[in-house]
């Protein structure tokens, strides 16, 4: 569309990280901590396309392991 600008990924996880926290029930700060660590940790940024699938396959993993013990 001539003169729309779409917001970067930076821009819309601004925007989004208020909801994003409050659906697990934690502070908006407290995520931003969380996410800074993950980054630290593993040198991976959670909220990166590249993050969001990696970090999804590893927990998707994580779950069907856990349900193969049961």
């Amino acid at each position: 569309m001539p003169g729309y600008a779409s917001p970067s990924s930076q821009q819309l996880t601004h925007m989004l990280r208020p909801a994003t926290a409050r659906a697990p029930g934690v502070h908006a700060r407290t995520l931003d901590y969380r996410l800074r660590r993950v980054h630290e940790l593993i040198g991976l940024r959670p909220a990166s396309t590249r993050g969001v699938r990696i970090l999804t396959a590893a927990v998707a993993w994580a779950f069907a392991d856990r349900l193969r013990e049961a």
